[in-house]
């Protein structure tokens, strides 16, 4: 009696696992294979290259156009202040009577940006930086000094400038104040945040992005 033989047939494709919504990998109906591990799933995972918010790149402020914004509002609190001390000085505002005022403020500028006033580092606190500001303060003072003591200026008021010196530090105390503060609410904004190219990015920027 013949006996008949039949051949299983025979795919030429291997077929390929689904994969579930829950991330794993179904091989036949009794096994199952977790597609990643659980430390890998796509979750609210945050890479410390990452800031807490993104923003475009046309947004973004960088340290040098920060530093100029500031000494411009720096150098207009310090002119309005001495159009107010000027006609003390000299009874009306003339350009002779401005001079002690412009030189006192390009002294305090000079001063800040040595001292690093306008630097705003990530990690700087209100408290230090407005220690930054006294000692700019005190160096312009003593920058002055050295200019009355050489140059023995007959034409400065002594009161009005030391009024002016005055109501400077106390307004450019309160204008750090506030720059301290935009700054600090623009890093946690993301508009402070350089943008990093990764070349060659594999699994390990993945996990440092």
């Amino acid at each position: 009696m013949p006996i008949a033989l039949g051949r299983v047939p025979e795919s030429s494709q291997v077929e390929t696992p689904a994969l579930t919504p829950l991330g794993e990998l179904v091989l036949d109906e009794t096994m199952r294979v977790a597609a990643l591990p659980a430390a890998e799933q796509p979750r609210d995972r945050r890479g410390p290259m990452r800031p807490m918010a993104l923003s475009p790149t046309r947004s973004r402020l960088t340290g040098w156009m920060l530093g100029a914004i500031f000494r411009i509002g720096d150098a207009a609190a310090l002119g309005a202040v001495a159009l107010a001390a000027a006609p003390l000085a000299a009874g009306r505002i003339v350009p002779s009577s401005l001079t002690p005022f412009v030189v006192g403020a390009l002294a305090l500028i000079w001063s800040l940006s040595t001292i690093h006033a306008y630097a705003f580092p990530q990690r700087e606190g209100l408290g230090r930086h407005l220690v930054k500001v006294a000692a700019g303060f005190g160096l312009a003072a003593l920058a002055l000094e050295f200019l009355m003591l050489g140059f023995h200026p007959a034409t400065i008021a002594q009161a009005p400038f030391g009024l002016w010196f005055v109501a400077s530090f106390a307004t450019l105390y309160a204008l750090h104040t506030l720059w301290w503060a935009m700054v600090r609410r623009w890093r946690a904004a993301g508009r402070l945040t350089p943008s990093i190219v990764v070349v060659g990015a594999k699994a390990n920027a993945e996990r440092l992005v």
